[in-house]
């Protein structure tokens, strides 16, 4: 046990969800242009970074092909990343400092790594039938999921974690609900380990339910901004601002934009 005081953790801890082409990997690997996260670390999962080729400076690039592959990076930035460990050799690191920022991108990606792990699927070729997931699968992918979340998150250094985007018909209702794409109840236990939620629209994509009740007028577009960070809830998504200084909605959010505002 030990005393703990909320202003005392100076890092961005976020998770980023939304559909394919809503602009999540350009917004977070614009950490690498902020002095304050960078030099920064991206280890890719199916995030497909080559949406970012063009800015003027990159985080250093990891593939991630098993889930195994997380322990070591894990473990040498919960250590302090010792600068003679063998993982920096092998993988040429450090070649900008100590790395002030770890970017996941994505967690969609890493809980389907994981079942494969789990049912061994993985093994299989693409047109093999697999082993369905049952409930015992499930719970053990919750456990890891939730311990992958909780463990990244607690790193000493900004962690920012993107995710795609599910929705879920109410056949009762038909009401419509809107999460970061994780099975199981990994969508609600992933995202609370994280202080900030932020659902990614396109300008074109946002309903015009949540237009009005978030008060998103056209002229906040001017400048051709196609984006929109959504950080307070209308309706029935997923989306929080536990640091309190991000505003309902964020027009071509940034990573400069979100620590200028909640003051990192």
């Amino acid at each position: 046990m030990k005393q703990i005081n909320p202003h005392d953790d100076p890092y961005l801890r976020m998770l980023v969800y939304g559909i394919p082409g809503s602009g999540k990997t350009r917004c977070v690997v614009t950490a690498a242009l902020d002095d304050r996260t960078w030099p920064c670390l991206y280890l890719n999962v199916a995030g497909n970074p080559l949406s970012v080729r063009k800015y003027s400076r990159l985080p250093k690039m990891l593939e991630i092909e098993s889930m195994a592959d997380f322990n070591p990076v894990y473990n040498w930035l919960a250590q302090g990343q010792d600068p003679n460990a063998a993982i920096v050799k092998a993988y040429d690191l450090l070649g900008d400092g100590p790395y002030k920022c770890v970017i996941i991108d994505q967690i969609t990606e890493v809980q389907r790594v994981a079942f494969r792990m789990i049912t061994k699927n993985g093994e299989l070729g693409p047109g093999t039938l697999g082993k369905a997931l049952g409930r015992q699968e499930f719970g053990t992918g919750l456990e890891l999921m939730t311990r992958f979340a909780s463990l990244f998150l607690q790193l000493p250094m900004h962690v920012i974690i993107v995710a795609q985007e599910k929705t879920e018909k109410d056949e009762t209702t038909g009401s419509i609900s809107v999460a970061p794409y994780l099975w199981g109840q990994a969508d609600v236990e992933v995202t609370s380990f994280a202080y900030i939620a932020m659902r990614m629209m396109t300008r074109i994509s946002i309903p015009n339910a949540v237009k009005l009740s978030l008060q998103i007028k056209e002229d906040v577009f001017d400048g051709g901004a196609t984006a929109v960070g959504l950080f307070k809830q209308s309706g029935k998504y997923i989306a929080k601002d536990q640091y309190g200084g991000c505003g309902d909605f964020m027009v071509n959010p940034s990573i400069t934009k979100i620590l200028d505002a909640i003051g990192k």
